[in-house]
This record gives structure tokens, sequence and C-alpha cells, in this order.
């Protein structure tokens, strides 16, 4: 198969170099979104210049293109002439057709080369087969691959690290593995390949305890089942087993249990009968601030830079116990549990400490870089158990006396609705981009929606329906259903992992149009 490819130019040409990049996407978003970002920026500017140089401006009559780029010059409207912080984000707002156009133009380059589309396959299979294989070493033994250990009993990262996204990337690179199980189903070697990459890709996810993306991919493999036309004893035979081998899964792992059953029921109703008292307050957040403005939002990104205003800001009805006696290390929950090493300290026993004041310096192991560490809290010092000179896996910074300040031994702290998104998309865009950008996306959900009803209409009809499509209908529905938790709609790493499925919906759907054209 190599020599295959090899004779056929593979790695001599432009084209091949192209296709090489296209290849290389998956493992790069796998690396960092900064070599993502510049493979689809390749792309996407030769694409550019290509059709700018050689005049063919047939994108101009595409309708989902026209779509995107309606929804993009709204972007840039909404940023440079109404929102008060373009200053932060327009660099951002600017180059966001980059991915669409990544799209486009992957999507043209393997219409133009579809017998090399063989060799997209293998890079893809083999990166997916490495993440997958990195994950359960991390699962089964604690640390993966490159030494990356658990940052929580009942989360996997992988080659991920700190971020917790590893579902995320193999359930946004589900319909591509399905997509190439029908394009190589008749191929048995391939085929049972894809079979088996999709298996432990799918328990993978529900290992990684993300429950967002475990939820949608239930979504997205029920309509996918639906929909498609093989027999239902064998649909039936299919969620049976998928159940079944799920609740094996948590009967033997009690920490999979509390992950999505336990932790779950507590977070969707707390003790005080409280609906979602994380996210509610996320949630009221963004209303507030839709509300302010509703047509047009306070801009890309803005939410970060508003929902801490006091005419925005919500507060969940739960309060945080704040113990003042104790100073302790805070580095947020993914860097707690790294063992640091304190450089030099500031302070001693008997010190009198301030809020903000320089407590010491430290660096990560096997890290150079000196950070600093600025007290929460203030009091006098009564007892010191930093350990200079160690590399320390501890919590407790000092004792602390805090009523020299009149402050309390124990407070309350009010949680907050603020963060860099309300962790859902639709109330992102009202907040952000108003009622009319929320539109372009919910109108996207509901024209998806009718596809989909349309297919269903299709079997009870028993016409013929491309099974091919409906991956990707199926698919986009549930990454695009209104009532689930979601990442940052801007966010790069979240669009390049998004589109990227985008563009075998293209290539298929200009080889439908082929195979239709050569029946007529």
């Amino acid at each position: 198969m190599v020599k295959k490819l090899i004779s056929k130019g593979l790695f001599f040409n432009y084209n091949s170099f192209l296709i090489f990049i296209i290849s290389l996407v998956p493992a790069a978003i796998v690396a960092g979104p900064l070599l993502a970002d510049l493979f689809i920026s390749i792309i996407g500017l030769q694409y550019i210049f290509n059709i700018i140089y050689r005049k063919k401006f047939f994108l101009l009559k595409e309708n989902l293109f026209i779509f995107f780029f309606i929804f993009y010059l709204y972007l840039l409207i909404n940023t440079f002439i109404f929102s008060d912080i373009y200053n932060e984000v327009w660099i951002n707002v600017l180059f966001y057709f980059r991915f669409f156009i990544f799209v486009y133009a992957s999507s043209d380059i393997l219409n133009k080369n579809y017998d090399k589309l063989i060799f997209i396959y293998f890079v893809f299979i083999a990166t997916i087969f490495t993440v997958l294989f990195d994950g359960y070493v991390q699962f089964i033994f604690g640390e993966n691959l490159i030494g990356y250990q658990k940052l929580r009993p009942d989360r996997i990262s992988g080659f991920f690290g700190d971020d917790l996204v590893l579902g995320s990337f193999l359930f946004k690179m589900t319909p591509v593995i399905l997509y190439f199980s029908y394009i190589y189903k008749k191929e048995k070697l391939f085929f049972i390949t894809n079979c088996i990459c999709l298996i432990l890709t799918i328990i993978l996810i529900f290992l990684t305890g993300e429950r967002s993306s475990f939820f949608l991919l239930l979504i997205f493999l029920s309509i996918f089942l639906v929909l498609i036309k093989i027999e239902l004893i064998t649909k039936a035979s299919l969620a049976f087993s998928f159940i079944l081998m799920l609740g094996i899964i948590q009967l033997i792992n009690p920490t999979i249990l509390d992950r999505y059953f336990i932790q779950t029921a507590k977070q969707l109703i707390s003790k005080d009968k409280i609906i979602l008292p994380y996210y509610m307050p996320l949630f009221e957040t963004a209303l507030k601030i839709s509300n302010s403005n509703k047509f047009l939002g306070l801009g890309p990104k803005s939410f970060r830079y508003f929902c801490d205003k006091s005419e925005y800001i919500s507060y969940s009805p739960n309060f945080k116990i704040i113990n003042n006696s104790e100073l302790l290390i805070d580095l947020g929950w993914k860097k707690n549990n790294k063992p640091l090493k304190i450089t030099k300290q500031y302070i001693k026993e008997g010190d009198v400490i301030k809020h903000g004041d320089l407590i010491f310096n430290y660096k990560f192991e096997n890290s150079s870089r000196i950070l600093k560490y600025y007290s929460d809290k203030a009091g006098k010092v009564l007892k010191l158990d930093l350990e200079k000179d160690l590399f320390w896996n501890g919590n407790r910074i000092a004792n602390l006396d805090p009523s020299i300040f009149n402050i309390p031994v124990y407070s309350k702290r009010k949680i907050s609705g603020c963060s860099t998104h309300p962790h859902n998309f639709y109330l992102q865009l009202l907040s952000e981009i108003g009622y009319i950008g929320f539109l372009f996306i919910f109108g996207l959900f509901i024209f998806i929606s009718f596809k989909i009803l349309k297919n269903l209409a299709l079997i009870f009809m028993n016409k013929y329906n491309n099974p091919r499509e409906i991956i990707f209908l199926s698919f986009y529905f549930s990454i695009l259903f209104p009532f689930s938790t979601s990442g940052n709609f801007f966010n790069n790493w979240l669009n390049i992992v998004t589109f990227y499925p985008l563009i075998f919906y293209f290539v298929d759907k200009n080889l439908d149009i082929n195979v239709r054209k050569n029946k007529k």
C-alpha cells in the first residue's frame, strides 16, 4: 500500500504536501492548539490565494459558505463597531474565518485527489489508536506514556495533561471513525480495525469522566442508530451490548459509578433542593448581560470581562465556608497535586501578613520558571509549615491568628457566576452577540433537525437515505443540542476539533453528487 501511494506521487508534489498537512491536523490538535492553528492557517491561506489568483469564486455560490461568511461579517461588525472590548478580542474575531476556510480548502483538495484519501485514513487511525493506547495506560496505571499523571481519580486526560479534554477530542473524532468505517466497509481488515477503534473510543470517552461529552455521544449514536437502515433486531442488539458493557464497567469500578451517578445527582440538585447549584449563577449572569443589550450583546468573548459587574453578577444560594486561621496553597485543582519547590520564602513565625502579601517564590518539578505566591488571607503567623528545600505536595502553609484584623475564624464566601464563558453555547451567544448572533446558530440547529426528520421520513417510506450524511447530521445535532453544558464557543481548540469532521461531510457530498451525475 505504501509503494502504491509513493507511485502516485504522494510525497513529491504540492497537493501531496497539502494532503500531508491535512492528515497531521488530528495529531496537531493533540500536540497543542498552536500547531493545529498553524496547519489550518497554511491550508486556508494557500486556498484563498488560489481562489483570488485563478479567479474561481465558486464558493460564493455555496449556501453553507454564504451562511458562514455572513455570520463572520456579523462578528466583525459586532466587534469593531459595537463592542467596548474590541481591543481585547479583535485579533481572535478577525481571523475566525480560518476555521470554515480550512474545511472548504481541505475538502476541495481531497475531492481533487480522492484516491489519496487512504493516506488521510492511515494517519488518522494511527493517531487515534495512539491516543487511545495512551489513555488506557493512564487509566490503568495512573500515568500516561509521557509521564502525565491523573489529575483526579475519576478523570483522565492522556496527552492533554492539565486540560481535561480527552473525551471531547475523542467524541469529535467519532464521526470520522464512522465515516471511514462506511468508506472502507468492503475492506475486511479496515472494517474490523475501524470497529475495534470505535468500541475502544466509546469506552474511553466514558472512562474519561467527561459527562458532557459522553451525554452528547449518546445523543449522536442514538440518532444515528435510529436513522440507519439495518434490521431492528441488530439495532436492539447493539444498544443492549452498549448498555451492558458500560454497566459492567461501573460495577467493577466504583469511581466511575460515583462520577456518573452520585456526583451528577449532587450537581443537578443540591442538599438544599437547589437545581444546578454550580451552573445556575452562570446562566443567570449570562441572561442579565443579554437583557442589557438584547439584539447585539456585549461583543464576542465578552462574558469574562463583564460577569463580575454588580449589575450582572449572580450568586449561588450556597456559601463556601472559609477557615481564616489556615493559609493554604490554592493553585486550582489542576495544579494543587503537582510537586512544587519553595525557592524563597518571605514570611516567618510571628510575622503579621496582609491580604496580597508575597509569601514565597516557587517552581514546579521539572520546570525552571520561578513563580510567586501571594496570600489570600490576613493574620499573625502562629505556625509555619513551609519546607523550603523540598519538593512538596502538601497544602497548608501556615496557621494564622486572624483576630488581630477583627476577622472571624470562619466566614462565608458567596459563590459567583463569573467565568470565562457561561458553559452553554446559546446563553453565551445571547450574552455576547445577542439575539441576532443567537439566531444564526440556533437556526443552523433547526435546519439540521429538519434534515434529520426528513431522513426519518425516508425510512418510513422505505426510500434511500445516505448513511454517511446521517453520521454528520447526527453529530452536529448533538454538538448544537441546546440543553447541555459546553465549552467556549469562540475557543480556538474547540473550533478546530469541531470543524474538522465537516471536511469529510463535504468530501462525501461532492462524491455523492458525482455518482448521481455519472448515473444520469
